[in-house]
């Protein structure tokens, strides 16, 4: 799970706890995230007047998309 927060985005693991918080590089309050880009593999951040983007590992899925077992990924 991604979480927009003071600090920056969290991360939490498959199972709930929070794993890290990766801060926006001018270190303002991130006010939403989510995935997008070509692959759904880029994490793209919201602060008040900018956008920070950053690929991750994970790949998003769209709301049309059947369904698929979960399995567990390296942050």
């Amino acid at each position: 799970m991604f979480a927009a927060t003071r600090s920056g985005v969290q991360i939490s693991a498959d199972d709930g706890p929070s794993q890290v918080i990766l801060p926006v590089p001018d270190g303002s309050r991130v006010m939403a995230v989510c995935l997008g880009g070509k692959d759904l593999d880029t994490l793209y951040a919201f602060s008040a007047n900018k956008i920070w983007k950053r690929k991750v590992k994970v790949h998003a899925m769209g709301a049309w998309s059947p369904w698929v077992k979960v399995t567990p990924t390296k942050l």
